[in-house]
């Protein structure tokens, strides 16, 4: 049985380079930018096979301005591909970037996405941005 996927990670970066990496442009380090890079990472690496984005948005969670994007891509399983689906987020909080991927085989699609966006829309920030 594959269980549904989720991971998310939170990396504290220097505020005078306000978030990103340090060879991108400050006009470069917005969370779309952050979040288009993260995009082409995925497609051009080898963890998500067939990696392929569909629609992305622009939405508020936790109160920050977020980018969310749905994906598909094939697992490996002992009987074959396996066709995944599932949703990605890129936000800002003070000094941290905090990326969400959640993704879960297709026949799940409606019930474990919908949990996946309904914990995104619940996330809580601190002031401190954790």
């Amino acid at each position: 049985t594959i269980q549904p996927g989720a991971s998310g990670v939170a990396q504290r970066v220097n505020p005078a380079r306000r978030p990103g990496r340090p060879d991108l442009p400050r006009g470069e380090q917005q969370p779309v930018s952050l979040h288009l890079a993260k995009g082409a990472e995925l497609q051009n690496g080898k963890l998500y096979a067939d990696y392929a984005e569909g629609n992305t948005a622009s939405q508020q969670i936790s109160g920050t301005d977020a980018f969310v994007t749905n994906f598909t891509y094939k697992e490996m399983e002992v009987s074959g591909l396996k066709e995944m689906v599932g949703v990605r987020a890129t936000l800002l909080s003070g000094d941290r970037r905090i990326q969400m991927i959640g993704h879960c085989p297709k026949e799940s699609e409606n019930e474990i996405i919908t949990i996946f966006n309904k914990m995104m829309s619940s996330l809580h920030l601190s002031q401190a941005g954790g």
